[in-house]
């Protein structure tokens, strides 16, 4: 799908769906989690919000940490959403690369 010229368009536009969907997710999930944190009330794990980060969410993630001054203490986060981030641009490069080239 992803090598004929409409189905590259269709393939696409998912992605940048996906993308968008997953960034506001884990943007929210890491506001939600802030707002639990000060009430005391049951958290999200910290495994749903790098799950939401390895699926695509690592910016709005990264981002959600910053506004809400959101796991900046947890080298968890500190260190792994940027590396996840990492890892999934350059993976897209190399797809870019490859398929693209």
């Amino acid at each position: 799908m992803a090598l004929k010229e409409g189905g590259r368009f269709v393939f696409l536009t998912i992605l940048k769906v996906w993308l968008a969907a997953i960034n506001l997710l884990a943007f929210a999930l890491c506001g939600l989690d802030k707002w639990k944190a000060q009430r005391g009330l049951w958290r999200i794990r910290e495994r749903t919000l790098l799950g939401a980060a390895a699926l695509g969410g690592a910016p709005g993630l990264l981002a959600g940490m910053a506004v809400f001054r959101h796991k900046t203490r947890r080298k968890k986060f500190t260190w792994g959403v940027p590396a996840i981030l990492a890892a999934q641009s350059a993976g897209a490069f190399w797809i870019l690369w490859y398929f693209m080239g």
